[in-house]
């Protein structure tokens, strides 16, 4: 005997005659005797148990079972996670009343069998609500193969797609969507409860719906709590009633994104301790320095006037010794900033290898007799100040001297200056802005070179003053010398006849 379809027993709500209650005790295996008369596979899964609790002869042969026996006793506790999410939405739906359509690709014994499927519910021993499948082998063209792979695949990518009605509606789900989100029916209130007023949830719908790709990354509420997904929609057209959709896809990203935020976290915090780490080396570079650049500066000019033998061997050997402190702070300073970039960051590790970038001025010839120039040194210190100022002008130079760094810009905008030294640290404004406020004002480094008078000669610091718009540094303390050849470089060039 045969029939099309076989009729679907009632146990599920939704199938019960109008004006009848649906049965309410659990079916035993010998009500479901007649169905025995039928050629299309018929067989009930205990979706709880996870075990098969009856078939039909048609359904034996389906399964490749000698007998009822041997089909109960298989076990089907590894069938996997998406599969089980599967019959789980079902239970749901049966509990409404609902009967499903459905296609399956089967393995009975290992061979993989498609199967579209009418499912329902039947209440069953123990109050169990198992799963009734009246099943209906499909066989057909190389394309029609190709479908049932395409829908067998879909149920096992870890990428949750939806299906949707122009509304919003979903229209299909695949296992994923149900792990990720559960058996929800409205996809707008997923959209817009996180992705707010500029991603609203109509408005992304309507952009899909207009032909339009609809790509964005945000936090979607999952069953797992807020996650990060990479979302897509594109219009797409039902396969069945070639209706007008929206194909939606929501693959989660919350580990990379989280992995992605600590990395943009531990960066951060790389680089804000390598800049106090800089700021620190900075302040005790400028405060170990300037004690012995004054008091190099002063023997200096002490070395400069008449002495007798005995006064020039203790000048002598005071700048001995002034140099040699100074050497040895710039090689514990040096040791100090090699020892933590090697132990920071890539980046840092760079910084270790000492780039000293700095202009190089074609060599001046220093005449007997040189054109004194203005000179504005702008100095905080004013033990330094003195010092300063007694060696330009033992020289010649014309010096104006200034404490502060707005003094220095105004003092840039009233008088015309043919060389700045410039001090790095100084309270308010330090020589680094100076040097920005100076240059933004349309002062180019040919029109008035600024030269750094600094303790703090680290690598990186040479290439902010360089970019901040500095010509040069020379470091404290500093010998007449250096100074006079760094000051050479910068003269500009006599004015023709």
């Amino acid at each position: 005997m045969s029939t099309p379809a076989p009729p679907r027993p009632g146990p599920c709500r939704g199938d019960a005659p109008e004006g009848r209650e649906p049965p309410s005790r659990p079916f035993k295996r010998e009500d479901l005797s007649a169905l025995e008369l039928f050629d299309n596979p018929i067989w009930v899964f205990d979706i709880e148990e996870r075990s098969m609790w009856w078939a039909n002869r048609a359904g034996l042969e389906l399964w490749n079972a000698r007998d009822l026996d041997e089909l109960i006793t298989r076990d089907y506790t590894d069938m996997s996670t998406s599969t089980l999410q599967r019959l789980v939405d079902y239970l749901r739906r049966f509990e409404a009343g609902e009967v499903i359509v459905d296609q399956w690709t089967l393995y009975p014994k290992g061979v993989p069998t498609t199967v579209r499927c009418h499912c329902s519910g039947i209440p069953i021993e123990n109050g169990r609500l198992a799963l009734l499948l009246d099943g209906h082998r499909v066989a057909g063209s190389d394309e029609a193969a190709d479908g049932l792979r395409g829908i067998e695949a879909v149920h096992h990518v870890p990428v949750a797609i939806f299906h949707l009605d122009r509304a919003g509606r979903v229209r299909f789900r695949n296992s994923q969507a149900l792990r990720d989100f559960g058996a929800i029916d409205d996809a707008l209130g997923l959209l817009g409860a996180e992705t707010g007023d500029e991603h609203g949830s109509a408005r992304i719908l309507d952009d899909a719906m207009a032909g339009e790709v609809v790509a964005f990354v945000t936090q979607l509420e999952s069953l797992d709590g807020p996650r990060w997904f990479e979302v897509m929609l594109r219009q797409s057209l039902d396969p069945l009633d070639r209706e007008a959709g929206i194909l939606f896809t929501a693959f989660d990203i919350d580990e990379r994104k989280r992995e992605q935020d600590r990395l943009a976290r531990a960066r951060a915090e790389a680089e804000a301790a390598m800049r106090a780490r800089d700021e620190f080396l900075a302040i005790i570079s400028h405060e170990l320095r300037t004690p012995v650049h004054t008091v190099a500066g002063y023997t200096q000019l002490v070395a400069g006037r008449p002495l007798d033998s005995e006064q020039q061997t203790l000048v002598d050997g005071m700048l001995v010794a002034a140099e040699q402190i100074s050497a040895h702070i710039a090689e514990l300073l040096d040791s100090v900033q090699d020892g933590a970039a090697r132990a920071s960051t890539p980046a840092a590790a760079g910084r270790a290898q000492r780039p000293t970038p700095r202009p190089v001025p074609a060599p001046v010839a220093l005449a007997a007799e040189v054109q004194p120039l203005d000179i504005l040194v702008v100095e905080d210190n004013p033990v330094n100040q003195i010092m300063v100022r007694a060696v330009l002008e033992k020289e010649g130079h014309r010096v104006t001297v200034v404490g502060d760094g707005h003094a220095a810009i105004e003092s840039v905008a009233r008088t015309r200056f043919d060389l700045v030294l410039m001090d790095i640290q100084m309270p308010g404004l330090d020589g680094v802005e100076v040097t920005r406020v100076i240059r933004a004002r349309g002062v180019s480094s040919e029109r008035l070179p600024i030269v750094a008078l600094t303790a703090n000669l680290t690598p990186a610091s040479r290439i902010r003053y360089l970019q901040a718009g500095m010509n040069d540094c020379i470091g404290k303390p500093f010998r007449a010398p250096d100074l006079r050849a760094t000051i050479a470089r910068w003269r500009p060039a006599p004015k023709s006849g």
